[in-house]
C-alpha cells in the first residue's frame, strides 16, 4: 500500500517502441515507489531500460515510444494520460531532471546566466532584475564561485564539473520534489564525481527531495542510494536496501555487477572480472530469464520466465535459483 510519504508510484509500467519491424517492448512490468527523502538508485549496464523509465516518468519519449500500459502516479494523480502541455506544468517544477552529458545539455550559444534564468521565467511570474537575483542565489547554491561573473559566461568557459553543476541548478531552480539524475557523473573524473555526489546529497538534506538515481555504476551507488532496483532486459531482476544489496546480492546478474566493481590489487595477474556476451535488444523477445544466456548457474528452469519473489520485506530477487527445487549445481 502506498503511503502517505510517497512521491512517486510506479505500477506495472511498460513502454514500447514502434519500428518497421513492430512493436517491441524496452521496458515491462516496472513497479517501484520513491518516498520523500529517500533516493532510489536504478541501476544495470546500458540497454537495460534505466534511462527509457526516466524519459517515461517525465513524458520525454521519443515519437516511436509510448507507455502501452501501466501508471505513473505523482502524490497521487496519474501522470500517463496528461497532455504533453499538462505534464509541462510538472516537469521542471515539481519534477526535475538533470542529464548525463553537461556540454550537449547546455545551449552553446546562450550564457550561463539566460539558460537558468529561463527557468524562472518559465514557471515563475518574475520581473528580470527578480530572475537574475534566483540565478545567482541557486548558482550559489551549488557552490559555483564568481556566481555573478559565471551568469555570464557561456557553457564553453566552464570545466566539466562546473557545467554539471549549472545543470544541477537548473534542476533544482523550482524547488522539485523529486529529482531524476541519469548518468550524472559519468563524463566526470572520480575527484569530480565524488564533488558532485556530496553535493547532491547535501541538497537534497536540505530540499527532502526523493531522488531516483540512474547509473551503471555500483560504486556511485554505495555513496547515495538507499534502495536499490537491479534491471536487466527491460525487468526488474531484484530489489533491495542498499545495505542488503551489497553484503547478499542474491541474482547472478546483481553479483556479477559486484564483482566486476574495480578493486585495489587489480592487475593483469589478477584482472578486473567481466560478464560476457551483450544486454538483448529490445527485438529479442524471447521467454524465460533473459539472463540466462550470460547466466554460469542457467539450468533447463531458466527458459520459464523467474517469479519475482520476496526473501524478506526489504529484498525481493526474480530468479529460479531460489526456488529450493533448483539442482545443487546450478547454485
Amino acid at each position: 500500500m502506498t503511503s502517505a510519504n510517497t512521491l512517486l508510484d510506479v505500477q506495472d509500467l511498460r513502454v514500447s517502441f514502434r519500428s518497421d519491424d513492430g512493436v517491441f517492448d524496452a521496458v515491462s512490468g516496472l513497479n517501484f515507489e520513491l518516498a520523500v527523502g529517500k533516493t532510489l538508485a536504478l541501476v544495470g549496464e546500458s540497454g537495460c531500460g534505466k534511462s527509457v523509465t526516466s524519459l517515461a516518468i517525465m513524458n520525454l519519449l521519443p515519437e516511436n515510444g509510448l507507455i502501452s500500459d501501466g501508471q505513473i502516479r505523482f502524490m497521487g494523480r496519474n501522470l500517463v494520460p496528461l497532455s504533453f502541455k499538462e505534464m509541462a506544468k510538472i516537469r521542471g517544477n515539481d519534477i526535475a531532471m538533470i542529464f548525463q552529458e553537461p556540454m550537449t545539455a547546455l545551449n552553446p550559444v546562450y550564457t550561463i546566466g539566460q539558460q537558468v534564468g529561463e527557468v524562472f521565467k518559465i514557471h515563475h511570474n518574475l520581473s528580470r532584475k527578480e530572475i537574475n537575483k534566483h540565478t545567482q542565489e541557486i548558482l550559489e547554491r551549488v557552490k559555483i564561485p564568481e556566481a555573478e561573473k559565471r551568469m555570464r559566461e557561456y557553457p564553453f568557459q566552464l570545466s566539466g564539473g562546473m557545467r554539471q553543476r549549472v545543470l544541477i541548478a537548473m534542476a533544482l531552480a523550482c524547488n522539485p520534489k523529486i529529482l531524476i539524475a541519469d548518468e550524472p557523473t559519468t563524463a566526470l573524473d572520480v575527484t569530480i564525481q565524488a564533488q558532485i555526489i556530496a553535493l547532491i546529497k547535501e541538497l537534497q538534506e536540505d530540499m527532502q527531495m526523493g531522488i531516483l538515481f540512474i547509473t551503471h555504476d555500483l560504486g556511485v551507488v554505495a555513496e547515495i542510494a538507499d534502495d536499490v532496483m537491479v534491471m536487466y532486459g527491460g525487468k526488474v531482476v531484484e530489489k533491495a536496501n542498499a545495505d542488503s544489496l551489497f553484503t547478499s546480492p542474491e541474482h547472478p546478474y546483481t553479483q556479477a555487477l559486484l564483482a566486476s566493481i574495480p578493486k585495489p590489487g587489480d592487475s593483469k595477474e589478477n584482472p578486473l572480472a567481466t560478464i560476457p556476451g551483450m544486454v538483448p535488444s529490445i527485438k529479442e523477445q524471447f521467454g524465460g530469464c533473459r539472463f540466462r544466456n550470460r547466466c554460469p548457474h542457467a539450468y533447463v528452469d531458466c527458459e520459464k520466465v523467474p517469479q519475482f519473489k520476496a526473501i524478506d520485506h526489504e529484498h525481493s530477487v526474480a530468479c529460479h535459483l531460489r526456488n529450493s527445487d533448483a539442482p545443487a549445481s546450478a547454485s
